[in-house]
């Protein structure tokens, strides 16, 4: 008997140096997010331009990582003033301007601020029309291009 009772003490001891302990912390994760913006956009393509004005829309989105207030501000192409924007043949010496515009009623030129008006917005994300006029007529069947730079201020 006393046997038995010796052998239950050592398993009972036994059983309880192999429970285990445990203790219990806190690990803090955090982040730093940088203010930031992104602008992507869709051409404004001017189809089948001929002897009349032609229209078309094009469209600058601007995704941001917070919600505040942003303006847009477009430069003068390669023409390098917003007052005469203009294409320019592929490979001719040839060009015939355009506008740019921040309404669909086409009187408020988008320009930097300065020339022309900058378009507003807001975060996180929002897309901007714009809208363009072809104010001359080309004298020279062709591919035209420009390329018009974005400034997002934030």
């Amino acid at each position: 008997m006393i046997r038995k009772l010796m052998a239950t003490a050592v398993l009972a001891v036994c059983a309880q140096a192999a429970h285990a302990a445990t203790a219990n912390g806190t690990l803090d994760v955090q982040a730093t997010v940088v203010n930031t913006c992104v602008v992507l956009t869709a051409p404004v393509v001017f189809a089948s331009v001929g002897l009349d004005e032609v229209t078309a829309n094009g469209s600058i989105t601007v995704n941001c990582t917070n919600t505040s207030a942003f303006t847009v501000a477009l430069d003068g192409g390669d023409s390098g003033d917003i007052s005469a924007r203009s294409l320019t043949h592929a490979s001719l010496p040839a060009s015939f301007n355009y506008q740019l515009y921040t309404d669909a009623g086409l009187t408020t030129v988008w320009g930097d601020g300065v020339t022309g008006s900058q378009a507003n917005g807001s975060g996180p994300s929002q897309t901007l029309t714009v809208y363009g006029r072809t104010t001359s007529t080309p004298d020279t069947a062709g591919a035209y291009a420009d390329e018009v730079q974005v400034t997002v201020t934030y």
